[in-house]
């Protein structure tokens, strides 16, 4: 009985804390898809949006540099993206990733959220924060990664998708 009492006030609160669905094709008609970044957590997490191709063994490709949080989610909430998942982005030889649209590209790919949770609260990492933020939209993101407070990064994965299709969808 105690150690259940102990496991249950020493259990991760966290645990799955993020979920990324697909919710179907954009209703502007844009040729994108749309999906739903989901955060269960009370905490704000800071996240950046990818693109990874199939058969995923490969580091995702990220819209943004890696390490530059470009959005926030508030704690117990969601938001939809689709503008930004009109097109893929592949890693190429080349310095930037290669485009492709998502209606045109003939392999399974999915969406990677990068996210990182900040619970420290004291004025000198909200400062850190807010000075690291101002840096990256300056297009300083050295000086960014200096001052942004040490956080986790973690990871959460869409569905596999084909075309603006969920890939097990176009299967049947």
């Amino acid at each position: 009985m105690t150690a259940g009492a102990l496991a249950i006030a020493f259990w991760p609160e966290n645990q799955g804390m993020t979920r990324l669905a697909y919710a179907g094709p954009s209703a502007d008609g844009s040729g994108a898809a749309t999906f739903q970044f989901t955060n269960s957590s009370r905490n704000k997490l800071y996240y950046t949006i990818g693109t990874q191709i199939a058969p995923y063994r490969d580091l995702p490709t990220f819209h943004q540099p890696m390490g530059r949080p470009v959005r926030t989610i508030s704690g117990r909430s969601a938001t939809n993206f689709n503008h930004e998942v009109s097109k893929i982005y592949v890693r190429s030889d080349s310095a930037r990733p290669a485009t492709f649209t998502v209606t045109d590209f003939t392999n399974q790919w999915r969406l990677v959220v990068q996210y990182a949770e900040h619970t420290n609260n004291s004025w000198m990492t909200e400062k850190r924060l807010q000075m690291a933020t101002s840096a990256d939209k300056h297009s300083l993101p050295t000086l960014g990664r200096w001052l942004r407070p040490a956080s986790l990064w973690r990871f959460t994965f869409g569905p596999s998708m084909l075309g603006l299709k969920p890939a097990a969808e176009t299967e049947r």
